[in-house]
């Protein structure tokens, strides 16, 4: 074997690790923030609203700048409950999105969004949420 197809194997197995590490990192970062948002008093989830939806999606430090044109960014994790009782494994998600307008700054947001029904999860993994049913969206300024 080549020194270059050893390095590229190398790589490739490196690449793995530090991808799946970030993703243990957003993973406790979403954890962190459900836990940060569900102590405060004053802006903690309702439980009996946690208690009826059917999805959480939870996007830590969703960032968002803007100067005229503005970008939004975010990943994190969404877990929908199981028929039998108890929450499925995380999912990735991811959110983007631009726009235009009269605007100037940035911010970082954790973003915890509460979906409603399976429709409603069907709608935001179909690039948007086209059905009838409701989306509840919690956001956190962290800092």
């Amino acid at each position: 074997m080549s020194l270059t197809v050893v390095l590229a194997l190398f790589m490739s197995c490196a690449a793995r690790v530090w991808a799946d590490q970030h993703d243990v990192e957003r993973l406790t970062a979403s954890e962190h923030v459900v836990k940060e948002i569900m102590a405060a008093d004053d802006k903690a989830i309702p439980g009996s609203l946690f208690q009826k939806a059917y999805c959480a999606v939870v996007i830590p430090s969703m960032k968002k700048a803007g100067f005229v044109f503005s970008a939004k960014y975010g990943r994190g994790f969404a877990s929908c409950r199981n028929p039998g009782g108890g929450w499925t494994a995380p999912a990735a998600m991811r959110i983007e999105g631009g726009g235009f307008g009269l605007q100037i700054g940035g911010s970082e947001t954790d973003l915890i969004m509460l979906v409603m029904s399976e429709n409603g999860m069907k709608g935001i993994v179909n690039l948007g949420n086209s059905s009838d049913e409701p989306l509840r969206r919690y956001e956190h300024s962290a800092g």
